[in-house]
């Protein structure tokens, strides 16, 4: 999809033509500090390291773009979700494991961003809702069956910027103070 792979500064960088600006992508693993894997500043020739926009992101954002790209014209920011970029703190996080979490209202890529958050984090994510193990209800809107159940079953209903909040500040909060 246009990119290309360096394995030094010295090799160029992307794809873009000299002097033109570009992206420049650092591909790194979760739960280390993002100023571990920080690029040096430097220019390719033709080219001056201010001109490219640069960003730390994870194998999650490669596959969402891949998957993305072959759409005209869908690309994936890194700050859309935080599996795109690495967290700056050891997973899993402390008491997720504890989290067993329903999603809902949420298909294809968009399901897959949040059950793969929820596994680099330590939670579970589960298909089925029930009443005795779900810990909270992620869902897109306030209906369907899931959600009717959840509220009948008094299960925490959460939204997907709750959660991913909760992620970016390095905890599952109590889903009732963030519903």
């Amino acid at each position: 999809h246009g990119g290309t792979i360096s394995q030094s500064p010295a090799d160029g960088l992307g794809s873009q033509s000299a002097g033109q600006p570009g992206n420049i992508y650092s591909i790194c693993p979760h739960g280390h500090s993002t100023n571990t894997f920080s690029i040096p500043a430097f220019a390719s020739p033709g080219r001056t390291a201010s001109s490219s926009t640069r960003a730390n992101v994870t194998l999650q954002w490669v596959e969402d773009c891949c998957h993305r790209m072959m759409k005209p014209g869908r690309h994936a920011d890194p700050s859309v979700c935080p599996a795109f970029t690495p967290l700056p703190f050891k997973l899993p996080l402390p008491n997720a494991d504890k989290c067993v979490v329903c999603v809902s209202g949420f298909t294809g890529m968009d399901r897959k961003r949040i059950q793969v958050l929820l596994s680099l984090v330590g939670a579970k994510a589960c298909e089925r809702l029930s009443k005795i193990n779900t810990t909270m209800l992620v869902s897109l809107k306030p209906e369907g069956p899931k959600y009717d159940s959840a509220v009948q079953w008094r299960v925490p209903i959460v939204t997907v910027d709750w959660l991913y909040k909760s992620v970016v500040e390095g905890k599952l909060e109590n889903p009732e103070q963030g519903t």
